[in-house]
């Protein structure tokens, strides 16, 4: 129904459901003979994935390693828009940007986005992707409802100057408005 009503973006993260999300979505675009390319899916990475050291965070080796699985359970060979939903303080961002950089180059990401990033870190990361030549950041996804506004100071306006797409979550502050039942 939701295609038929011309939805046709998708966002799922890794992490939801520990991969059931994605296998869900992957399955039904195939169950339901749905064109990979009328469809824009989008994924994340950053959490949790098992119990070792390797499998978390925001380091070259997880985000690879997460984007290979995701176009498993996804069952697509690229991912249009591939996000990191989260900060890592413990992973220099050069080194993310960097792997990124390397999925898009070897065309199994489109687009690289952020999630839940302060103003002062994306635009940390758009300056390293810019010197180093990489590949650009072209969304956030942030935590806008209607009662907490507070995008609208620092991250907006940054991102309307560096022309950087705006993806919101949990518009309804993670319930429906009793007023709208």
């Amino acid at each position: 129904m939701a295609l038929d009503a011309g939805i046709n973006f998708i966002d799922t993260a890794n992490v939801y459901g520990g991969g059931s999300s994605e296998r869900i979505v992957g399955q039904s675009l195939k169950n339901l003979g749905v064109q990979r390319e009328d469809v824009v899916v989008a994924t994340k990475v950053l959490g949790p994935m098992g119990t070792g050291p390797n499998a978390r965070g925001a380091s070259r080796v997880h985000v690879m390693n997460e984007c290979k699985a995701s176009l498993q359970r996804l069952q697509t060979d690229y991912i249009d828009l591939y996000q990191i939903r989260g900060f890592d303080p413990a992973t220099p961002m050069e080194e993310t940007l960097e792997a990124l950089n390397t999925l898009v180059q070897h065309g199994h990401i489109r687009y690289i986005g952020l999630s839940n990033w302060a103003a002062w870190q994306v635009m940390k990361a758009v300056g390293i992707a810019q010197a180093r030549r990489l590949c650009p950041i072209l969304s956030l996804q942030a935590h806008y409802t209607i009662v907490g506004r507070d995008l609208e100071r620092e991250i907006i306006p940054m991102l309307e100057s560096e022309n950087i797409g705006l993806m919101v979550w949990s518009p309804l502050a993670g319930r429906a408005d009793p007023l709208l039942r």
